[in-house]
């Protein structure tokens, strides 16, 4: 029996370009989906480097929904003002491990970032001027020491506070 192979990252030029794209950007916002439960720790440490609120599919809830103080909940059907602002207020929208079926609730003018290990998942629902073909966890790894992190934290600021406001009122 052959050993299985090692899941691969996206390739080092399509890494480059991306790693340009969220160093040159102002607003990232990350949105998260089931595809990148198994990095976890590779998601949380992009978010902090980038201080880009997280939103989280409801495939992505359970392995992303604790401990995390980058999240501002779901979008979409479910969704809520605080993943409102950070999806419409962003400069960039890195999309991982997530096909998100509701493109009305997608930014219109931002510069999108879609990281998925199915390559006809990439672009499918919103238009994508970066395509990541690899394995979550890998790709992150190899594109995070490309990326020297971001002191602002307004937009971050601005979407948690937004969702723990509006978290407050649901209790």
């Amino acid at each position: 029996f052959a050993t299985p192979a090692a899941p691969a990252p996206a390739d080092a030029e399509s890494l480059r370009a991306a790693a340009q794209v969220l160093e040159g950007a102002d607003r990232v916002t990350l949105l998260v989906g089931q595809g990148a439960r198994h990095a976890r720790a590779e998601v949380l440490e992009l978010a902090e480097r980038l201080q880009a609120p997280m939103v989280v599919s409801l495939q992505a809830k359970e392995g992303f929904d604790h401990d995390n103080p980058y999240e501002v909940g779901q979008s979409g059907l479910i969704g809520n003002p605080g993943t409102a602002e950070a999806l419409s207020a962003c400069d960039v929208l890195f999309m991982i491990g997530t096909d998100f079926p509701y493109r009305e609730f997608l930014p219109d003018s931002a510069v999108v970032i879609q990281l998925d290990s199915r390559v006809e998942h990439i672009g499918r629902r919103t238009q994508v001027a970066h395509p990541l073909v690899g394995d979550s966890r890998a790709t992150l790894a190899a594109l995070l020491p490309q990326l020297t992190g971001r002191e602002s934290s307004a937009h971050l600021d601005a979407a948690r506070s937004t969702y723990e406001t509006w978290a407050k009122g649901q209790a």
